[in-house]
C-alpha cells in the first residue's frame, strides 16, 4: 500500500461522507481546509514519517495513524466519522478505516493481522474499543499523540532556567547517544534528590544541544508493577514518550520506579532515581551513571543563576548552604517577596533564613534545635582563641574559592570539623553559639544519652539520622561531651568492643562525608580517640582565664549602671579567686537577684558571698574573703537604691 498525504485522506473522508449524505456543503469545506496552508500538516506529515521510522510501521498503520486522528482536527471531519460509525460515535471504525482506504477482500484481511497484532497496536499507538465485531470496532490514539504530530507541547513547562553541565558528564551522555539504543540510568545517591538529578540532566542535553522530554509517570508506589509485562505503560508515561520520539528528543522519566518503563521504546530512555536499588532491569542494555556529590563550582552556578541580583554572594552561599536548586529556588522566591514588602535588604543572611524555613523538617530525637543569638562581643576569651574562631568562620564563608577556585578540593573533604576543649565554664558552649549567630545557621545539639543505643545496629541508625537532619537544616552540629561517643577504641578482644569500633568507623565515615560545620566540645581532650584528631581542622582550648582574662570577665558580666555600688571591685575579684567564666556569670547573676529582692545596688559584698556559693556548688575549699580596711569597709555598706523603692 504506497504512502498517502493526511491531506488528501481528509479529502477522501469529505467525498466518503459525501456519498453517505448530500455532503457537498462538507466536502466542499474540508476541500477549501485542505487547499488552503494547513498550519499543522507539515508537523504532522513529519512526526508520521519519524513516527512510522521509529517504530517501523507499514504505511497501512501510518494511514490509519492519520485517518483515526483527522477526527480531531476538524468538526466535518469528526462528523464524517460519526456517520460513517456502525455505532454513530466520533471515532473511526474498523469498517470505515477500510471503506475510505478502498481495501479489496485481500487488504481487508491484511488490515484484519495488522489491528490486532501490528506495531502500533502492540506498541500502544493505537487504542481499540473492542465492543461488537471486529468491524465495528472504534479507533482511537493514545492520548496526546495528535496533539504531538500537531507540534503541540503538552509536557508540564519547566520554567527554571537550565544550570550549567561538567564537560565531563556531558561528554559521557553524548558517548552513550550515540551507540545503539539503551536505557541510563543515572543516579543522585544519598547526597542528592531526584530533582537534582533531573536539573543535571537537563543541563547535560542543553549543553550537547539535543532535545530531552521529562515525563512524569503517574502510577503510585503503592500500586506496584503491572500484572503482565505486556500491559501498556502508564498514559502519560506512554503520551510523551511518543511526543519524545516526533520531536526526535530522548524521554526523561523521573523517579521513584520499581522497573524500567517504556518497554516498547524505540530509542534511548534515561531515567532519574535517587538510587538504583530495587529497580528491576529489562533485557534491554543498561548503564547506571552516578553524579555523586555536588562540587562547589556546581553549587556556585546554581546559585548565580537562581539568584542573579546576589551574585557576588554566590560563593558565600554555596559554602553555607547545601540545598538542591528547588530549595534554593523556593528560598530566594519567599526572600525576594519579604525584602519588597518590607524594605528588607536582599542579601544572603536573608535567603539563608528562607532557606532554613524550606528545610524546617521534623528531628531525630538525639537532636535539640537552638535558633543562637549570641553576638560575638559576649564571647570573652584570649586573643588567639579569637582568632581561632574568626578562621573558623573563614573555613566555612572561603570554601567555594580555596577547595574550588584555587583547586585544593582535589586533596581534603569540603565541611569544617572543629574541636573545643576544656574545663567546664570556660566557653565552649557560648562559643558554638556565638559560631552559628555569626554564619547565620542554626545549631543542633545532639544528646548523646538518646544517640548511643544498647542495640545493635540502633546507635548507627541513629547517627545517621543525625547527620541527616543537619543537612537537611543546613544547621552546625554540635557535640557537647564529645569524649564519650568520640573515645578511644578498644582492641576489639570482645563483642562488645567489636561493636563499638564499628559505631566509631560509622561515625568517622559520617563526618569525613559531613559538608557543613561540626563543633566537638570536650573536658577531657585527652580520650578523644587520635583518629578523630587527625580529621579536625580546628582545634580551640579554653583553658581557666588568668586575671587579666576574669578581670574583663566579671566586666562583662556586671553591666553598668545605678544598680552597681560604686565599691565593686573587678580587680580584686579577678585576683583573689581563679573560677571560670561561667562561675563569674552564675556569681554575678546571683548577686544581682539578691541586691533585687531587698532593693539594693550590687555591692562587693554581694559578688564575694556569690562566689563562696559557687565554691562549695562545685566541692571546692574557698579561699576567704578579702581583709577590709576602712576605705573598703565604707564602700562595702550596700547603698539603697531608690529606682527600685516603691
Amino acid at each position: 500500500m504506497s504512502e498517502r498525504s493526511t491531506a488528501g485522506l481528509a479529502r477522501t473522508v469529505a467525498r466518503r461522507l459525501a456519498m453517505t449524505i448530500d455532503g457537498s456543503e462538507a466536502d466542499g469545506a474540508v476541500t477549501r481546509w485542505t487547499d488552503a496552508p494547513w498550519a499543522s500538516e507539515r508537523s504532522v506529515e513529519a512526526g508520521l514519517r519519524r513516527l512510522a521510522t521509529a517504530y517501523r510501521l507499514s504505511n497501512f498503520e501510518r494511514d490509519v495513524i492519520a485517518l483515526t486522528g483527522l477526527a480531531e482536527e476538524h468538526e466535518v471531519l469528526s462528523h464524517a466519522a460519526r456517520l460513517l460509525h456502525p455505532h454513530a460515535e466520533p471515532w473511526m471504525s474498523t469498517s470505515a478505516i477500510c471503506r475510505v482506504l478502498d481495501l479489496d477482500p485481500e487488504g481487508r484481511r491484511q488490515a484484519r493481522r495488522t489491528l490486532q497484532s501490528g506495531t502500533a497496536v502492540t506498541r500502544g499507538l493505537l487504542v481499540a474499543d473492542r465492543v461488537g465485531p471486529f468491524p465495528e470496532w472504534s479507533w482511537r490514539l493514545v492520548d496526546g499523540l495528535w496533539d504531538a504530530l500537531c507540534g503541540i507541547d503538552t509536557s508540564p513547562s519547566d520554567r527554571s532556567p537550565t544550570p550549567s553541565a561538567r564537560a565531563a558528564d556531558a561528554a559521557e551522555l553524548a558517548s552513550l547517544l550515540d551507540g545503539e539504543p539503551c536505557v541510563i540510568v543515572v543516579t543522585g545517591g544519598a547526597s542528592r534528590p531526584v530533582a537534582d538529578v533531573v536539573a543535571a540532566v537537563r543541563s547535560w542535553f542543553a549543553r550537547l544541544e539535543r532535545g530531552c522530554t521529562v515525563v512524569h509517570p503517574l502510577r503510585s508506589p503503592e500500586a506496584g508493577p503491572p500484572a503482565s509485562t505486556r500491559t501498556l505503560p502508564d498514559r502519560p508515561t506512554m503520551r510523551h514518550a511518543v511526543a519524545a520520539v516526533i520531536s526526535d528528543s530522548v524521554p526523561v522519566v523521573v523517579g521513584p520506579l520499581d522497573r524500567v518503563p517504556l518497554e516498547e521504546h524505540p530509542g534511548h530512555i534515561v531515567l532519574c532515581v535517587q538510587s538504583a536499588s530495587g529497580l528491576e532491569l529489562d533485557d534491554r542494555p543498561s548503564v547506571i551513571v552516578e553524579l555523586g556529590q555536588r562540587d562547589l563550582a556546581e553549587t556556585v552556578t546554581m546559585w548565580e543563576s537562581v539568584a542573579p541580583e546576589l551574585v557576588t554572594d554566590a560563593t558565600t552561599l554555596a559554602g553555607l548552604l547545601r540545598v538542591d536548586r528547588t530549595t534554593a529556588t523556593r528560598a530566594m522566591t519567599d526572600a525576594r517577596l519579604v525584602a519588597q514588602s518590607t524594605g528588607t535588604p536582599l542579601d544572603a543572611r536573608l535567603v539563608a533564613q528562607h532557606v532554613r524555613r524550606r528545610t524546617d523538617v521534623g528531628l531525630p530525637p538525639a537532636v535539640r534545635l537552638v535558633r543562637p543569638t549570641a553576638a560575638w562581643d559576649s564571647l570573652v576569651t584570649t586573643d588567639e582563641n579569637d582568632e581561632r574562631m574568626r578562621s573558623i568562620v573563614g573555613r566555612v564563608d572561603q570554601q567555594t574559592t580555596v577547595l574550588n577556585d584555587w583547586g585544593f578540593g582535589r586533596y581534603t573533604n569540603r565541611g569544617v570539623r572543629s574541636l573545643f576543649s576544656g574545663p567546664p565554664g570556660t566557653g565552649k558552649t557560648l562559643a558554638t553559639h556565638v559560631l552559628a549567630a555569626t554564619l547565620g545557621l542554626d545549631l543542633l545539639v545532639v544528646d548523646l544519652s538518646s544517640l548511643v543505643s544498647k542495640w545493635l545496629g540502633e546507635t548507627e541508625k541513629h547517627i545517621s539520622e543525625v547527620f541527616e537532619a543537619a543537612d537537611r537544616r543546613q544547621a552546625v552540629l554540635f557535640f557537647d561531651e564529645a569524649e564519650a561517643i568520640f573515645g578511644q577504641r578498644t582492641d576489639g578482644s570482645d563483642a562488645q568492643g567489636r561493636w563499638a569500633n564499628l559505631e566509631t568507623a560509622h561515625l568517622l565515615n559520617r563526618i569525613d562525608a559531613f559538608d557543613g560545620l561540626i563543633v566537638l566540645a570536650t573536658n577531657l581532650r585527652g580520650n578523644i580517640d587520635e583518629a578523630f584528631v587527625r580529621r579536625l581542622d580546628v582545634i580551640v582550648d579554653f583553658d581557666e582565664p588568668d586575671a587579666t582574662l576574669r578581670a574583663r570577665l566579671w566586666r562583662h558580666h556586671l553591666p553598668a549602671g545605678p544598680h552597681l555600688d560604686r565599691g565593686i571591685d573587678p580587680d580584686q575579684l579577678a585576683e583573689l579567686y581563679p573560677v571560670t567564666g561561667g562561675v563569674i556569670r552564675n556569681a554575678s547573676l546571683a548577686a544581682a537577684f539578691a541586691a533585687a529582692v531587698d532593693r539594693e545596688a550590687i555591692s562587693q559584698h554581694r559578688l564575694l558571698r556569690a562566689v563562696e556559693q559557687e565554691y562549695r556548688k562545685a566541692g571546692r575549699s574557698f579561699p576567704g574573703l578579702p581583709p577590709l580596711n576602712d576605705d573598703r569597709r565604707a564602700l562595702s555598706q550596700p547603698d539603697p537604691m531608690p529606682l527600685l523603692t516603691h
